[in-house]
């Protein structure tokens, strides 16, 4: 069983394809892409709004709807794993949700998410043409159902077992007031936006899918895995900007491609590819307003865009291979080594 991931801050469209990719020239593998492919239409769930008859209905059968609608993401996920609610029967969950969604800095926020997502038509279509694309390269596999709710900013996406779950407060905007007066870092406040709700929708999805439980535990397997994902962001998010992907500035970007050869010549120079030490690697494959060890112009996650780096060139340099075929590739070593990556001699 998959188990439930929580994804506060996924590094990384909707109406953005005007976007078009800084590296359109990929040439992703299509062999798996049969006539048998099928198309995928989402509509999303507004569990968001489906939880507010809790505070009309004072009956117990808005309970069981609600529960034959959600199965056990009611209970279980929402209320008991996000919004840590104790409870033992229903009386318990509808006096907890009661409470939560009267709230008026709750009510505050229901008011700011409406306002700021009156309509999910645009996003469905975002969603259901990645998906489409999803179950064509992976077709052994099904796209999840999506729920939307609001986690009093404690998640921006969710994954269970078969559905996606994003947390619509957390992207309002970065000029929201909520968010700055909370306390949140200025390198997350700029993802909290719009902009980043399918990319870091499918980069969840694709984390739960393949949860990196058979990669290794040095760097460069680390770096590769976090290569892999957002290298599935290229196949099922092909107009989509690469800083949108990772969650990278405009400058941030031209920086990681102006310095790639010295990104490199300090990872080796270091010693650090394959070391197993988690203390001296974990900045480099984590979030952060810049990557310690390394010029303040770098971003964080400096070692995963590498990686993506790495995953790309050994695709080009193998295209028979698929993207399924990459992503049940846990040989990290043998795929830097055939992948050739030398920046400093190619410039990739």
């Amino acid at each position: 069983m998959k188990k439930i991931l929580f994804i506060a801050f996924v590094l990384i469209l909707t109406a953005c394809h005007s976007n078009q990719n800084k590296d359109s020239h990929l040439d992703i593998p299509d062999q798996n892409a049969g006539p048998k492919s099928r198309e995928v239409n989402v509509k999303i769930m507004r569990f968001d709004k489906d939880i507010l008859a809790m505070v009309k209905d004072t009956s117990t059968k808005i309970i069981d709807t609600l529960r034959k609608r959600y199965g056990s993401f009611l209970d279980t996920t929402y209320c008991m794993q996000i919004m840590r609610m104790r409870m033992s029967n229903d009386r318990d969950l509808r006096h907890h949700l009661t409470d939560f969604l009267t709230d008026s800095d709750v009510k505050a926020i229901y008011k700011e998410v409406d306002k700021t997502f009156p309509d999910l038509t645009d996003y469905e279509k975002d969603f259901s043409a990645a998906f489409t694309r999803f179950v064509k390269y992976f077709p052994d596999r099904n796209e999840p159902r999506i729920y939307t709710m609001i986690s009093a900013f404690n998640y921006a996406v969710v994954s269970t077992d078969s559905a996606m779950v994003l947390g619509l407060d957390m992207f309002l905007g970065t000029d929201h007031i909520f968010y700055s007066s909370m306390g949140f870092p200025k390198y997350k406040i700029n993802r909290m936006r719009k902009e980043y709700l399918v990319p870091q929708l499918i980069e969840g999805w694709m984390r739960s899918e393949f949860d990196g439980s058979n990669t290794g535990n040095d760097l460069i397997s680390q770096m590769v895995y976090n290569g892999k994902i957002y290298y599935c962001l290229d196949a099922l998010l092909p107009t989509m900007d690469d800083t949108l992907k990772i969650g990278y500035t405009g400058k941030q970007m031209e920086w990681c491609k102006a310095s790639e050869p010295s990104i490199w010549k300090y990872f080796i120079e270091h010693d650090l590819l394959f070391t197993a030490d988690e203390l001296k690697y974990a900045k480099f494959v984590t979030d952060g307003p810049t990557s310690n060890g390394m010029p303040k112009e770098s971003p964080g996650n400096i070692g995963s865009w590498t990686g993506w780096q790495i995953v790309r060139k050994y695709m080009r340099e193998h295209p028979d291979i698929t993207v399924k075929q990459l992503m049940e590739n846990n040989d990290a070593q043998k795929i830097l080594s055939e992948s050739k990556y030398k920046p400093e001699d190619s410039g990739t």
